[in-house]
């Protein structure tokens, strides 16, 4: 059973060897004199960003007057501040690097 098993991997091993897509640059059909290297290019790209910022909103409070179930009109108390933390998405700028084929300096000999 062990030698059909080893038997069977030999086999798929040599027929993947085989197939066309790896003999086909052993035939001289994609591969040139030349051969090409790989060159790292820089190049940039957008990402989001999330954020956060502090803004300051001033309000006032109005100072209520107890006239004795009389209607009166509300006077202004003192001016107020508080601080709102606001969600903000931006566009950054980042590089990004990836891989080119390229023309390598061949030597003819």
């Amino acid at each position: 059973m062990i030698r059909l098993t080893m038997s069977l991997a030999v086999f798929a091993a040599l027929l993947l060897m085989l197939t066309p897509d790896a003999t086909a640059g052993k035939a001289g059909k994609c591969r040139s004199s030349c051969a090409k290297c790989c060159k790292v290019v820089c190049e940039t790209k957008l990402v989001k960003k999330t954020v956060w910022v502090v803004e300051c909103e001033e309000f006032c409070v109005a100072n209520p007057t107890l006239g004795g179930g009389k209607c009166t009109q509300p006077r202004c108390g003192k001016s107020r501040s508080r601080k709102q933390l606001i969600k903000k998405e931006i566009l950054v700028e980042v590089p990004a690097y990836r891989c080119v084929p390229a023309k390598c300096v061949c030597d003819s000999k």
